[in-house]
């Protein structure tokens, strides 16, 4: 799991108990320091979103986008029963242009 955790929650948990003992607080205040100086990251807020068919169901066909970027799912080669080559769309967990997560939405996490 790829988790990002912030620096105050760290320092927060090296702070120095009173009762420690001096090498330990020493060894605790170096780590602090170390922490402190840590560059920030640059990190980007995660994106949600969801296949949705971008002509509404009027096809049979479906042709599937992605309701943050609006570009259209990729394909993948397969074969038909007949051996033939054809193509279908690949409904992937993260949009393979914008990387939004496909999880149905932020409003869609909030209810859960």
């Amino acid at each position: 799991m790829d988790e990002h955790i912030k620096k105050e929650k760290i320092l927060k948990l090296l702070e120095h108990p009173k009762s420690a003992d001096p090498l330990i607080g020493s060894a605790l205040l170096a780590v602090r320091k170390a922490v402190e100086n840590l560059p920030a990251d640059d990190v980007e807020p995660v994106r949600h979103g969801r296949w949705v068919d971008r002509y509404g169901g009027k096809y049979s066909n479906p042709l599937y986008e992605c309701s943050e970027c609006k570009e259209i799912a990729l394909y993948k080669q397969k074969k038909d029963c007949l051996g033939n080559d054809c193509f279908e769309q690949e409904l992937s967990a993260a949009c393979p242009r914008c990387r939004a997560k496909m999880d149905g939405g932020a409003d869609d996490d909030a209810e859960s």
